[in-house]
């Protein structure tokens, strides 16, 4: 009698034990789920963020040089024809004024 008191509370003790470690088992895996969610919107956030400054920087600098660059093509372009254009009719009203005088 005494023993198979013994081995049943035993058996609970085993029981009681492997409940525990389920237990455990259960909230590292709560934990876990919970962590790598908290990872991935830390990184989601920090990741935009960067890449949001880096963008901005990088566009900042590509795009003043690249609209220097057009501009200043286009203006020498422009001045050229307008300057042109403009020394053209200014020659042609002088030498008009000549030939009058």
């Amino acid at each position: 009698m005494e023993r198979e008191r013994e081995e049943a509370k035993d058996r609970k003790c085993a029981r009681d034990r492997e409940q525990e470690k389920e237990r455990e088992r259960g909230a590292r895996a709560r934990l876990s789920i919970y962590l790598s969610i908290y990872l991935s919107i830390y990184l989601s956030i920090y990741l935009s963020i960067y890449l949001s400054i880096y963008l901005s920087i990088y566009l900042s600098i590509y795009l003043s040089i690249y609209l220097c660059i057009y501009l200043s093509i286009y203006l020498s372009i422009y001045l050229s024809i307008y300057l042109s254009i403009y020394l053209l009719i200014y020659l042609s009203i002088h030498r008009e004024r000549q030939r009058e005088c």
